[in-house]
This record gives structure tokens, C-alpha cells and sequence, in this order.
């Protein structure tokens, strides 16, 4: 009876993992559908930002002024993807053509890669990551970064 009870609760703390693992799965897939996220990060830490087809998994970021952040972006989706970290101005001059992103402040990922930026902070304010990718701006592919 005690090995069966064993069994039986072995059995069951797995279904409940897998249960988990599965709502967790699905969270991070829906994209547009699920409640924002909004994180803090400090200096030198790392943030991951799971990329869909338009939509980044993150909607606000906070982190102090001063610090660098080491983004690694992971593309999931079926399209490239870019991520240009600029201010609301430095995007939309960057839509119009009139501004070149570098190396310091754009990663462009093809579909289904990762790729990593780290970018410091040095004012106060708020920053605008986005992709560029044709008409994904314009539809929201983008996410706050809020430097206190």
C-alpha cells in the first residue's frame, strides 16, 4: 500500500511538472495576448527577450542609471528581427531613414537565432528598444527601458 501511495505521488508530482512547463510554454508564445511584463535589471545583469513574429516577450524595463545591460534576444520566430535601443526620437529618425544604427546599439537576428547586445545607460529617462524590420515598429514591436 505505502509503495503504491509512493507510485501514485511520483506519478503526479510529474504530471503536475510537465502541467507547468506546458502553461509556461504557452505564456511565452502568445505574444500579444499575454498581461505585460514589466522587470527590473541592474548593472551587468543579464536580460533575456524572447522575440515572436511582432512582438517582443518583454513590455517595460527599469534599471539605474549608469548601468549596462546584456540583452540576449532569442528569436523565435519565422522572420528576421532587429533591436535598436535609441530614444523615441532616435526611432523614428531610424524609421525615416535618417538615422544608422552601429554595432553598439542594433542587433539584427535572422529567424530562429540568438543574438546578445550589451548597452549602457548613461542618462536618465526613458529608451525605446524596437525592431525595424519593415512595418514591425509601426505595429508595436517595441519595449520601454525606463533609466532611473
Amino acid at each position: 500500500m505505502i509503495l503504491r501511495t509512493h507510485r501514485t505521488l511520483v506519478v503526479l508530482r510529474r504530471v503536475v511538472a510537465a502541467t507547468v512547463a506546458a502553461a509556461a510554454l504557452f505564456v511565452v508564445g502568445c505574444g500579444a495576448d499575454v498581461a505585460p511584463t514589466r522587470i527590473s535589471a541592474l548593472d551587468g545583469g543579464t536580460v533575456r527577450v524572447v522575440m515572436t513574429d511582432n512582438h517582443f516577450s518583454l513590455d517595460e524595463l527599469t534599471v539605474p542609471v549608469g548601468a549596462t545591460i546584456n540583452f540576449e534576444f532569442d528569436n523565435t520566430g519565422a522572420v528576421g528581427h532587429r533591436a535598436f535601443i535609441g530614444t523615441e526620437d532616435e526611432q523614428n529618425a531610424y524609421s525615416a531613414g535618417t538615422l544608422r544604427p552601429t554595432d553598439q546599439n542594433e542587433v539584427v537576428l535572422a529567424r530562429r537565432s540568438i543574438g546578445r547586445l550589451s548597452y549602457r545607460f548613461n542618462a536618465a529617462g526613458s529608451f525605446v528598444v524596437g525592431c525595424h524590420q519593415p512595418a514591425h515598429y509601426a505595429d508595436g514591436m517595441r519595449f520601454v527601458v525606463k533609466v532611473q
